[in-house]
């Protein structure tokens, strides 16, 4: 059960992942870590020098 539970969590990890990349973050490791210190992004998060280094830029 534990091992399902550490897959689902995975999957969902890597998906908020993707979105991060996809608002102009390097996939790894940034985009993991923003996952982890802000969730899901929304449409108005970006990725910037500053996100690189642990802060979203909401414009």
């Amino acid at each position: 059960m534990g091992g399902w539970i550490t897959l689902i969590a995975m999957i969902l990890w890597t998906l908020g992942a993707i979105q991060w990349n996809s608002q102009g973050c390097t996939f790894f490791p940034t985009s993991y870590r923003l996952v982890i210190q802000h969730g899901f992004p929304s449409s108005y998060d970006k990725c910037s020098t500053e996100t690189e280094q642990g802060t979203v830029k909401d414009d």
